[in-house]
């Protein structure tokens, strides 16, 4: 410990916890030499623990002497009031508080000396010389984005105020009632139907049994070539859409090419991409190579022509200048063939030249985002047509390669990985290899970057999964070179971050679900509640090895699943093959193993007497298919206000689409699905399955028809 004890409140200052309790209810406390590396790249300038006296004195100064905090939230309904500090000289001149819209238009404004007004009740700095003061707020704003001005005519400061509405909207209040939806990875839909065309197809067919969402993994681009990683939880960016999903055929380009005497090789490229994408792993190089050279073309086709097309293009380009800068960074990582921190200097701080790339390549990744928002935008439109809603899921981190990472440099803490602690699944604790959001810089900046990323999404999901919701109340952080089990949580302003998103989600009527999986605090749930955050629920999760209660039931702001994409389908779970494949990857022993295939003969029999005592089997069915039948029932027929399904589960599917903690030893994020939609809807069993649980969700049979 530090001689003078005061990095311990140094980390206070900036937001770090000191410890916290793991899944065992032990406490774990943070080394020193972990704080110091925290707390530099958060701002602290530390040289040594001998440092921690004058950046603590600095810290102080600095949280002191900001006239206004940079956020402001006020929620719609509830009292809201603005802390600000004022500076013990200029208590006796007269002060004004302005709100202006975000385009500048005066909306209120109020003149005001010190001594009218209540002192804040806020943290005193007295390094600082300033005096903490406390105005209320008009009730009479509407939910949105305002500019906050403080100014005695010689000092001022702004800050972000966000109105927001007291509760994101409910399902309910969107149009959904005890619904059901169909969850399959877009990758894995065989057929060439991989693609956004396909993801509307897939959900007009659940449209069509009854259901009312279709669910996928994230759509965000992935690294296919130069860095290789497919993970669509590390995407190059949370702004833009994956172009591997683009239906090249359904393009007008594509009819150009058939009537201009190009179709001989692109006809060609299509039918080699078809029967590719009949395999049963993805392979993503050869997909993303296949897919390159039928797009490149087309998007030449635009960009040689003139016409009405052409126009709608480049009016499209002018109104998101951002598209030519991520399309730019995506040309230049192939021009220097390099990650963006090895570029040439001005290029790494941001500042491409046009030596840094290739126009041409510039404009096929701004012609892939074109047709990729307009694709996703159509399947989306499909999928409303057909009473179904578009379920996205949204990463909590980006890659570090990525354009995110890149452009918003100084709103990701350098240094630094994020993960998770140990708990029983990963005792050494989980590495997850991409840098935090900065606390302070995102609130400098006004939440910008989440407020776009959240647009980017709400403009077609109307349902939205935030992965590791927790994040918004604190996030693990593990220093750069140090084992996961010696992280410590950094904490967020969750009040700011809750307001942005249920304002964003109620100006586009969507449904925010929180993965709140795992060990999380009370708070992170009790404010998901209060601001109505749906919340998630597993089945495999809650079942327990107690024949009375073998299954805890989930709550009406549930959405509910039998698994997740982490985790094993069904048939697996049941039968304990995943046992048996974590113990040949050696993630377990056999000691270890021995004991996983006691303890899950004991919650099978717990879950099958408590099936049978629900009338949902009978005495004489032993299957593994009579059990999942009398799962999805039991889940239909619970207080969820949406039901999830796994497609792959009612094929019997054994093995994941992803197993963590792993990366060459299993085909991760690649595995096609059995059944495409004419499959499935030939299958009669699933069929059977679909309409039975739409019979007990909405009363009816639903279509029997593919």
């Amino acid at each position: 410990m530090a001689a003078d004890n005061t990095i311990w409140e140094l980390a206070r200052l900036y937001g770090v916890q000191t410890s916290y309790f793991d899944i065992g209810g032990v406490e774990r406390h943070a080394s020193e030499e972990g704080l110091r590396q925290i707390l530099n790249s958060l701002g602290a300038g530390l040289e040594g623990l001998a440092s921690c006296s004058d950046a603590t004195i600095r810290r102080r100064r600095t949280l002191g002497g900001n006239l206004l905090p940079p956020v402001v939230v006020h929620w719609d309904g509830e009292p809201g009031a603005v802390a600000f500090r004022l500076p013990v000289e200029g208590l006796s001149r007269a002060w004004k508080l302005n709100i202006l819209t975000e385009d500048g238009s005066p909306v209120y404004s109020s003149d005001f000396y010190p001594e009218q007004l209540p002192d804040a009740n806020v943290e005193r700095f007295e390094e600082a010389g300033t005096i903490p003061k406390r105005m209320e707020l008009p009730d009479s704003l509407v939910p949105d984005y305002y500019r906050l001005e403080l100014t005695d005519g010689h000092l001022g400061a702004q800050s972000l105020l966000v109105k927001a509405p007291s509760r994101a909207p409910s399902p309910a209040e969107t149009g959904i009632g005890r619904a059901w939806g169909g969850f399959l990875p877009l990758y894995s839909l065989g057929s060439g139907s991989a693609t956004y065309t396909g993801l509307g197809r897939l959900g007009e067919w659940i449209g069509r049994q009854g259901g009312a969402a279709v669910a996928t993994l994230p759509l965000l681009p992935t690294f296919m070539d130069k860095p290789f990683d497919p993970s669509p939880y590390a995407p190059v960016s949370r702004l833009f859409w994956n172009e591997i999903y683009i239906d090249a055929e359904a393009t007008h380009e594509y009819s150009v090419a058939k009537h201009s005497g190009l179709l001989a090789s692109m006809a060609g490229r299509m039918d080699r991409l078809r029967t590719f994408s009949e395999g049963e792993l993805v392979d993503w190089r050869e997909a993303y190579r296949l897919q390159r050279e039928l797009l490149e073309p087309l998007s030449r086709i635009l960009m040689d022509r003139t016409g009405q097309r052409r126009d709608i293009f480049e009016e499209w380009r002018k109104s998101r200048p951002d598209v030519a800068d991520y399309a730019a960074f995506r040309a230049a990582m192939e021009k220097h063939d390099t990650a963006w921190w090895n570029w040439p200097e001005s290029a790494r701080n941001g500042q491409l030249l046009h030596a840094d790339y290739d126009p041409a390549v510039q404009d096929y990744y701004i012609y892939a985002q074109w047709i990729s928002e307009r694709q996703l935008g159509s399947a989306s439109e499909s999928c409303r047509k057909a009473g179904v809603r578009l379920y996205l899921d949204l990463p909590v981190g980006v890659h570090p390669d990525g354009y995110d990472a890149w452009k918003y440099r100084n709103l990701f803490a350098t240094g630094i990985a994020t993960g998770a602690p140990p708990d029983p699944f990963f005792m050494g604790g989980q590495n997850w290899g991409f840098s935090p959001m900065h606390p302070e810089q995102l609130r400098e900046a006004g939440y910008a970057y989440w407020r776009a990323v959240l647009q980017h999404h709400f403009r077609h999901a109307k349902l939205l999964r935030i992965d590791h919701v927790m994040a918004m109340h604190r996030l693990y952080w593990i220093p750069q070179g140090a084992p996961a089990t010696e992280g410590v949580y950094v904490r967020y302003e969750a009040d700011e971050f809750q307001a942005i998103t249920a304002l964003e989600a109620k100006k586009q009527g969507a449904v925010v679900i929180g993965e709140d999986l795992g060990t999380v605090p009370d708070e992170v749930r009790s404010g998901m509640e209060r601001r109505s955050f749906q919340r998630l629920y597993v089945m495999q999760f809650a079942c327990r090895e107690n024949a009375e209660a073998a299954i805890e039931p989930p709550l009406p702001s549930m959405a509910a699943s039998f698994n997740t994409h982490d985790l094993p389908p069904f048939a697996a779970f049941w039968s304990g093959s995943d046992i048996e494949r974590r113990l040949v990857m050696g993630h377990i022993d056999e000691s270890m193993a021995g004991n996983e295939r006691e303890q899950r003969a004991r919650l099978r029999q717990s879950v099958v007497a408590y099936l049978r005592r629900q009338g949902l089997m009978a005495e004489s069915d032993e299957s593994p298919q009579g059990v999942l039948r009398a799962c999805l029932q039991w889940l239909a027929a619970s207080p969820a206000w949406l039901m999830l399904i796994n497609l792959e589960d009612l094929w019997g599917e054994e093995h994941p689409q992803n197993t963590p903690g792993t990366q060459h030893e299993c085909p991760n994020w690649s595995r096609r699905s059995r059944l495409d939609i004419g499959a499935m809807a030939g299958d009669k069993a699933v069929m059977e399955l679909l309409a039975l649980v739409n019979r007990i969700r909405n009363g009816s049979t639903g279509s029997s028809g593919g």
